[in-house]
């Protein structure tokens, strides 16, 4: 009890006195803190980013600047990443609309025997044609206008 008086934990090998109390929680041993200090636990992972931490400090690097540069570097991951998918989508657009073009053109190349597109079919490609080549030239030149 003399060690429980002082503010000191109990050692190991002396008996935990809450697990005898029929408590059914599970407690872990008390430990004593060494006499240089605390001792963070042993990680590979803190302990190679404060090694590259120190050694960035002590060499004189900016730490501020490196953190700007990391942002930098997400932002522009992401800027990069949704350039690639409006990329793609616009790449799916253009050649649907090539598809579209052909479609029509094979159509009205062949004789009248070969047509396979009823009249409704035939007016609603012409009108999404032909909204998407007016839209494009139409983006093409306010694009042109605004920069």
């Amino acid at each position: 009890m003399a060690a429980e008086d002082d503010g000191v934990a109990p050692a190991e090998d002396e008996p935990d006195t809450a697990s005898e109390s029929g408590s059914s929680s599970v407690t872990a041993p008390l430990q004593t803190l060494p006499s240089d200090g605390f001792q963070p636990p042993d990680s590979p992972i803190a302990d190679a980013r404060a090694n590259a931490e120190a050694v960035a400090i002590g060499s004189g690097e900016d730490l501020e600047k490196q953190a700007r540069l990391r942002e930098h570097n997400r932002h522009q991951f992401f800027h990069d990443w949704l350039n690639r998918g409006v990329t793609w989508v616009m790449s799916a657009v253009l050649v649907s609309l090539l598809f579209g073009v052909c479609v029509l053109a094979w159509h009205l190349m062949t004789p009248v025997g070969w047509h396979w597109l009823t009249d409704a079919q035939l007016e609603t490609i012409k009108t999404l044609l032909g909204t998407a080549i007016f839209s494009s030239a139409l983006t093409g030149y306010v694009t042109k206008r605004m920069s």
